[in-house]
């Protein structure tokens, strides 16, 4: 809690100024703390031919019972959406001083995001190592009480506050000034003042904030972060950024459709997920819909959007002709 209300101080009082400047210094100490820890564990296993020996036999291969081909590929089809419209990242690009530093953050951001799940995972696979029973949501902070010198656990800390801190901060901002700007201000046309607005931005933050340490306390009750991040971003993500991407090539999406797609995505996901299931019997249907609930919300949040906005056009390239 006392976490969330600092990243909702200084978000609240700095706005983009203050997001920007303290992502820079969370990722210079998270990249500093990761390095760290990796070489730390390549000395503990002897090197690192002696660390590839020793990984646990699946842990190499692309492919799990649990993420198959079909889940990677729909999650694929996620990221691209997500990397592609995110509002957070766009607005990285936008604050720049011209096009060019925009390719140049974006060609960075892609070079990083290749190498860092590599150091990232190192880790945690370092642990199964020492424990394979490890429980896997804990293991990088195992790994890292196991191989760190007494002492540097603080800064393993201040780093993952910094990595939490870095995401909720440009989020936080990103969707207070969507609030403000494009629902509260149309609401009020020609009312508002500029200091107005900034207040009530202000004011968005500190409820957006108690939204998220609220589900945050509660991550455990709705299964776990692995969970909770595989359904928000197949249910709710990838219709709020999928019309980002699609309007870059199309002139036909409107506000009301984005709105429209992301109620149905909504809607429909809820009903086949969680709802039906309830009326059928233990047949091929439910065990299809049950037993690939992640690959089935991942579908529907790709699918119904997709689906949705090709009738859109469909439907205004008949009615032009």
């Amino acid at each position: 809690c006392i976490a969330g209300l600092v990243i909702i101080l200084y978000t609240m009082m700095g706005g983009l100024w203050a997001v920007l400047i303290s992502d820079f210094m969370q990722f210079s100490v998270l990249t500093i703390s990761v390095i760290m820890v990796v070489t730390f564990c390549f000395i503990k296993t002897g090197g690192i031919g002696n660390f590839l020996e020793k990984i646990p036999a699946g842990h190499t291969s692309f492919f799990t019972p649990s993420y198959d081909f079909i889940f990677i590929l729909f999650w694929i089809a996620t990221q691209f959406f997500k990397v592609g419209g995110e509002w957070a990242y766009i607005q990285r690009f936008t604050c720049v001083p011209s096009e060019s530093d925009a390719k140049k953050s974006a060609y960075l951001f892609a070079a990083i995001a290749f190498i860092s799940p590599f150091l990232w995972m190192i880790p945690p696979i370092y642990y199964t190592i020492i424990d394979p029973s490890a429980n896997p949501e804990q293991a990088y902070i195992l790994a890292c009480k196991d191989v760190l010198p007494a002492g540097f656990m603080g800064l393993i800390f201040s780093a993952m506050f910094s990595a939490s801190a870095s995401t909720i901060s440009g989020e936080l901002n990103v969707f207070s000034g969507i609030i403000t700007k494009d629902i509260y201000e149309k609401m009020n046309a020609n009312v508002l003042t500029e200091k107005h607005l900034i207040n009530a931005g202000r004011v968005f933050t500190i409820i957006l904030g108690l939204i998220v340490i609220i589900l945050a306390i509660n991550i455990p009750n709705f299964g776990g972060a692995e969970r909770v991040v595989i359904t928000t971003t197949g249910m709710l993500g990838s219709p709020m950024l999928i019309p980002v991407v699609w309007s870059l090539f199309s002139i036909k999406i409107r506000e009301v459709h984005v709105w429209q797609c992301l109620l149905l995505t909504f809607v429909t996901a809820t009903l086949i997920r969680f709802v039906l299931p309830l009326f059928l019997n233990e047949g091929p249907l439910y065990r299809a819909i049950t037993f690939n609930s992640q690959k089935t919300e991942l579908l529907l949040g790709i699918g119904v959007p997709v689906l949705y906005y090709s009738f859109i056009e469909l439907k205004m390239m008949v009615n032009k002709k």
